[in-house]
């Protein structure tokens, strides 16, 4: 068997692959389906917007208005532990 041969089986067995997996998912439920959301757009991040979200309330009526997106406080980490993750990514590299 020449080699470009066995590169075309082999590319055909997993084209073949891909779809028997294609198949096999979509006996599952689309997580956007039990979201209920749908997207009119492409998207090129996730989690950026409200819109990315369902509203709560039609989830928990009592969580109507509660805000879905806010500020992130960002807490330092101690300088011994960013010493001690230095050092063993030094030790890995090396």
């Amino acid at each position: 068997m020449s080699t470009a041969q066995g590169s075309n089986e082999a590319l055909e067995s997993a084209g073949g692959l891909v779809d028997k997996y294609q198949v096999s998912d979509q006996r599952f439920y689309d997580l956007s389906g039990l979201l209920r959301v749908t997207s009119d757009r492409l998207t090129n991040g996730s989690g950026q917007s409200d819109v990315d979200y369902p509203f709560l309330s039609s989830l928990f009526p009592s969580l109507d208005g509660m805000p879905l997106i806010g500020d992130v406080d960002h807490t330092p980490l101690p300088s011994e532990l960013v010493q001690e993750f230095e050092s063993i990514l030094l030790i890995h590299v090396h």
